[in-house]
């Protein structure tokens, strides 16, 4: 990984990137002002491809939202025929799927960006302290990232970085139905494979309900809310420039 300059202006830059900063003086080829961001190389031939690393927080959420402002128009009697016995069925059975793959996909996104905002939220000094048979263990950030449960790190470490006392219930609640939903996604249980009645509590009544919610926006309060106490010049950049209207 290095660095890239470029003399145009910061905010013409991507919101998505995941550092896009500006030099404080000048430095051998570059001037003060210039604008600086992180990029990814790859050798090709005799020379390398490279471009802008992204946040991926933002480029989850950012996805999930377009995905999600996909399957609102479907939800109309229009897109269904009448069947013989069985009530409604749609028309075009790709869009329905399209439909369904969207909602899906909303889901677990807007998962991955509050999993991944939550990893990158943990600084490399920062030490965890949990009492595990009766001694305390001290767990530093490449532990805390890859092995304490995604909850833990919800309810013990977020609280901690971003200085809160107790989380709203809202919060957590908020929180426990995207993971609940995802996890459900990801581990279908056995009502979600079988033929089903209306009145039959399935995953895919909760996808295909017109209520559904659009989660990348939920997630978005997720983060916020840790976040709001954060100077405005110290909060990311990608979340400052965020619009998911």
């Amino acid at each position: 990984m290095s660095s890239e300059v470029y003399n145009t202006k910061l905010d013409s830059y991507d919101w998505r990137l995941q550092a896009v900063t500006t030099l404080k003086w000048d430095q051998r080829w570059w001037k003060d002002g210039d604008v600086i961001t992180v990029i990814w190389q790859f050798p090709m031939s005799n020379s390398s491809i490279w471009f802008e690393l992204p946040n991926m927080s933002a480029v989850f959420l950012d996805f999930s939202n377009q995905l999600f402002k996909k399957t609102d128009w479907y939800f109309v009697f229009r897109n269904f025929e009448k069947r013989k016995g069985y009530g409604y069925a749609p028309k075009n059975f790709d869009e329905l799927m399209g439909v369904l793959q969207c909602r899906i996909w909303n889901v677990i996104y807007s998962f991955l960006a509050l999993e991944s905002f939550m990893n990158d939220s943990i600084p490399k000094e920062y030490i965890f302290q949990e009492r595990v048979k009766g001694s305390i263990k001290y767990r530093d950030q490449k532990f805390i990232q890859e092995q304490l449960p995604i909850g833990r790190k919800f309810t013990e470490v977020l609280p901690q970085i971003y200085w809160i006392s107790a989380i709203e219930d809202k919060i957590i609640s908020d929180f426990e139905k995207l993971k609940e939903l995802r996890d459900r996604l990801t581990h279908l249980k056995e009502v979600d494979k079988i033929s089903s009645w209306p009145d039959d509590l399935d995953i895919w009544k909760i996808l295909f309900d017109k209520a559904f919610q659009n989660h990348a926006l939920n997630t978005k309060n997720i983060i916020w809310y840790f976040l709001q106490n954060v100077e405005e010049g110290k909060l990311p950049r990608w979340f400052r420039k965020i619009n998911l209207n």
